[in-house]
C-alpha cells in the first residue's frame, strides 16, 4: 500500500502448531524471505523496500504469555525483523482470539509492526468475538492512524550485521581462534563460586558475575567483529523476493 507520502508493506503468514520441527522450519523461510538482514545475494521484502514501514499479521499459533520454546523464537524473530507485537501495546483491548472447546483461550493470532507503526500510528487493535463465527479463530482489527508526520518517507539507515553463511571454514577457524584468546584473558573471582547461599543478596558477588557474563559477550562479540564477513547494503536492483526459487523455473516451462 502507498500513497504520495508513504508506503506501507503488508505480509500475510501462517506458522504451524508449536509441536514438532515445522514451526522453526517455516519461521526461518519467512525471516529469508521478508527479513532485513541483507548481504550480497539475498532477496527479501524488506530488504528490497527500504523506504517502507512494515505489518506482519496472521495465525503465528504462537501466546506470547507461554514460556515455551516457539515463543523465545518468534521473539527472537520480532527482534531481527525489528517489529513489535501489537498485543503488547497499551490501546491493544484482544483478550484471545483462539478457543479450544470453549476451555482453553489463548491469543495466536498477531499483529506485528516496524518502529513508527507501533509508536506512533496504533488507535486500536481488538478481537472480533461474533456468536456466529463458525471458526475456532477470532478475527483481529487493527486502526492505524498514517499521520504524514510520522510515516513519511525517510532514509532508510543500513546497520551491518554478521552473516554467518557467508563465513568460509577459515573464517571460522579464526574466530574460534579469536574467541579462545579473548576467553583466556578473562578472569572470574573463585571465591565467587564458593558461595552457596540460595538467596545471596551480596551485591560484590552480584557484581563479580555480571561483569563476567558481560566479559563473555565482550569476547564472542568482538571474535565475531575479527573474523567473520558482515553484510552490505546492495543497490536496488528491483528484483522480488522468491522469483528465482519459485517462479522463475516455471515461466520458462511455459514459455514457447
Amino acid at each position: 500500500m502507498e500513497s504520495d507520502e508513504w508506503k506501507l508493506l503488508i505480509r500475510c503468514v501462517y506458522l504451524p502448531y508449536e509441536d514438532g520441527y515445522a514451526f522453526s522450519a517455516e519461521l526461518s523461510l519467512v525471516e529469508s524471505l521478508i527479513g532485513n538482514n541483507l548481504d550480497d545475494n539475498s532477496e527479501s521484502l524488506i530488504g528490497n523496500n527500504l523506504d517502507c514501514h512494515v505489518a506482519i499479521c496472521g495465525d503465528f499459533n504462537v501466546d506470547f504469555s507461554r514460556n515455551w520454546l516457539h515463543t523465545e523464537l518468534l521473539s527472537s524473530f520480532c527482534d531481527n525483523m525489528n517489529v513489535r507485537p501489537v498485543c503488547g501495546h497499551p490501546k491493544c483491548t484482544i483478550d484471545y482470539t483462539f478457543n479450544f472447546d470453549m476451555s482453553r483461550f489463548n491469543v495466536l493470532d498477531h499483529f506485528l509492526l516496524s518502529g513508527v507503526l507501533y509508536e506512533k500510528c496504533v488507535q486500536t487493535a481488538y478481537v472480533d468475538h461474533a456468536v456466529d463465527n463458525l471458526s475456532d479463530h477470532d478475527p483481529i482489527l487493527l486502526h492505524l492512524d498514517l499521520d504524514v508526520q510520522y510515516v513519511g518517507f525517510a532514509a532508510k539507515v543500513h546497520t551491518p550485521r554478521a552473516s554467518w553463511k557467508k563465513a568460509s571454514d577459515l573464517d571460522l577457524s579464526n574466530y574460534r581462534s579469536a574467541l579462545s584468546r579473548n576467553l583466556a584473558n578473562l578472569h572470574f573471582q573463585t571465591e565467587v563460586l564458593t558461595c552457596h547461599d540460595m538467596n545471596c543478596n551480596n551485591s560484590h558477588h552480584f557484581s563479580v558475575i555480571t561483569d563476567y557474563v558481560k566479559g563473555i559477550t565482550d569476547a564472542c562479540v568482538n571474535a565475531c567483529k575479527s573474523a567473520i564477513p558482515f553484510t552490505a547494503l546492495k543497490q536496488q536492483e528491483g528484483r522480488i523476493a522468491g522469483w528465482s526459487e519459485y517462479v522463475q523455473l516455471l515461466r520458462e516451462k511455459s514459455l514457447f
